[in-house]
């Protein structure tokens, strides 16, 4: 796909009348609550690709419908009518489209080819790694198929449409566009999010009366400190915290390449809204981005120091009682380390953090290489099979499901896009370099956060990082860059 786009050819006129009936069908049952069984659901994807690569003359604005849906319509909490082995979700059905749309481009124009990574070699070892842990405990996985499954097949979808950004974000301006599209719609989930702290109402629980084909299946509400805890478009507070800080650095960015006076308030509403959580992952995962930013772009961030002083006051007005939450939270009665080393009764009947470490490290002892099998670990509340605690620790998680194999298949993917992000951005003082400091603060406060909950049981935080993770890749090797170190980049095509 061009700018200009492509235009019908007798094929794709042929088969409009196959597309007409299968969208038309999928419509009629979702407009009249019907349900839709996986055979309609499949044939309406992939009988709709060929319009929809013709419809859509822009990648990205196919790529930006996704990543709206992803932010604006909540995970878990909304479901399409269907009868399907699993909920049908509007983000479920827009990425299958997106990745249908784009193999089809793969197959049907020149212009759409697979490019090359600085990531490759480290996304097929996870993926090895992932499928090695399956194998070495077949009778665990076999009983579990289903949670399995659903778990690669998550992993598999974050890597394709990891693949899709990098082949067809081939200049700075589609990039851009992405960046811009995570920005001023995450700032627009941080606005209703203050709202919520200060209401109690929130905003994305009522998508479905606008929206009659979208199934509401309620949602949760939590407090720290006495205050109420916002939640907004995420699956939990702690949640909508890691989203908001991961977009951040992104309108550092935009503040610095175009110093428009809207990424200002956009950057101030991400902070506002992570604040909104009262979220102590989220105040971590925040320190680690500015680190990260000071060590990269300390000069620049001077202009930003004068600011200190209006933004606590201005954080004090919109989010009373927030600043507080924080403090209660990092030094509550007794000290943080007893806190979570005690046994404290909590909603899900589990011990706090630090107890679940020694047990949780003698299963590791029992299956040290391989773990006990990629999604064999059910924690859901409610869940049919549930065999497991939630342990708020996702590296610890990982290393029980996938071992030592997958631990460093994460650490290597992780680092190798921290180290060299971070080596472009230092010595590329243009956009570009900005850019790529941006997305490492992004990256590491997802990796360091990864130690305070189970990153990778809330699905949007996790697309927008594996998101961030192509958008990087395709950054350093846009074909428009007049940065000095442009001609360094890695061969683009890949076949």
């Amino acid at each position: 796909m061009n700018a200009a786009g492509a235009g019908l050819d007798r094929n794709a006129v042929l088969a409009g009348g196959a597309i007409v009936v299968a969208l038309a069908a999928l419509t009629s049952a979702i407009v009249v609550n019907a349900e839709v069984n996986a055979g309609l659901l499949v044939a309406a994807v992939v009988a709709a690709a060929p319009l929809v690569y013709s419809v859509f003359a822009r990648w990205e604005r196919l790529l930006t419908a996704l990543l709206l849906v992803i932010l604006f319509i909540p995970i878990k909490r909304y479901r399409l009518p269907g009868n399907l082995p699993f909920d049908l979700e509007a983000y479920r059905v827009i990425a299958a489209l997106v990745i249908v749309v784009w193999i089809a481009a793969l197959l049907i124009d020149p212009r759409v080819r697979l490019q090359r990574s600085i990531l490759d070699r480290r996304i097929g070892v996870l993926i090895i790694a992932v499928l090695a842990s399956e194998v070495a405990n077949l009778g665990s996985v076999s009983s579990l198929s289903s949670y399995v499954i659903k778990s690669v097949t998550f992993l598999l979808s974050y890597v394709l449409i990891f693949y899709v950004i990098t082949c067809v974000a081939r200049t700075s301006r589609i990039i851009d566009v992405l960046v811009k599209t995570l920005v001023g719609g995450g700032s627009i989930v941080a606005f209703f999010a203050i709202v919520e702290r200060r209401t109690q109402f929130n905003i994305f629980d009522h998508l479905h009366s606008v929206m009659p084909a979208l199934t509401f299946a309620g949602g949760d509400s939590t407090e720290r400190g006495g205050h109420f805890r916002a939640i907004g478009s995420a699956q939990h507070p702690i949640a909508l915290s890691a989203v908001m800080v991961v977009i951040l650095p992104l309108a550092y960015y935009l503040i610095a390449s175009s110093r428009k006076r809207i990424w200002w308030v956009a950057g101030a509403l991400l902070l506002m809204g992570n604040l909104a959580t009262a979220s102590r992952t989220g105040i971590v995962m925040l320190l680690v981005a500015g680190l990260v930013l000071l060590m990269l772009r300390g000069t620049d961030l001077r202009r930003f120091w004068p600011l200190l002083l209006p933004g606590l006051i201005a954080i004090h007005i919109a989010l009373p009682g927030a600043l507080g939450s924080v403090r209660a939270g990092f030094f509550p009665k007794g000290g943080l380390i007893a806190q979570q080393r005690g046994n404290q009764f909590d909603i899900r009947n589990q011990n706090s953090r630090l107890s679940r470490i020694g047990p949780s490290m003698h299963q590791v002892e029992q299956r040290p290489l391989f773990g006990l099998g990629y999604g064999t670990r059910i924690t859901g509340i409610g869940e049919k099979f549930t065999n497991a605690e939630v342990l708020d620790d996702q590296w610890l998680g990982s290393l029980l499901e996938t071992g030592l194999a997958g631990i460093i298949a994460w650490v290597a993917l992780i680092w190798t896009a921290i180290r060299r992000f971070a080596r472009e951005g230092r010595i590329d003082t243009s956009p570009r370099g900005t850019l790529l400091v941006a997305i490492t603060a992004s990256i590491a406060a997802y990796a360091v956060g990864m130690f305070t909950y189970d990153a990778f049981s809330f699905i949007q935080v996790t697309f927008v990082f594996w998101i961030l993770l192509a958008l990087g890749s395709a950054r350093l090797r846009a074909n428009d860059d007049d940065s000095p170190s442009a001609g360094t980049a890695e061969p683009a095509e890949l076949c």
